[in-house]
């Protein structure tokens, strides 16, 4: 299989919508129980946002 520039493009947005909605979900989910408070919840996305971006842009 052949991929193309824009399939490409398309993976890595498609990608992108999906990390956001589940890990919402997750932290929803986690806050509801009674796991997080809503500002734990956003410091551990932020983190783990900021470490993924850092391993895929090679900005560490």
């Amino acid at each position: 299989m052949r991929r193309t520039a824009s399939a490409s493009v398309e993976l890595h947005y498609l990608a992108a919508v999906l990390f956001r909605r589940y890990i919402a979900r997750i932290a929803i989910d986690w806050v509801s129980d009674g796991a997080w408070n809503a500002n734990q919840a956003k410091r551990v996305i932020d983190a783990i946002a900021h470490a993924n971006a850092e391993w895929l842009y090679g900005l560490a």
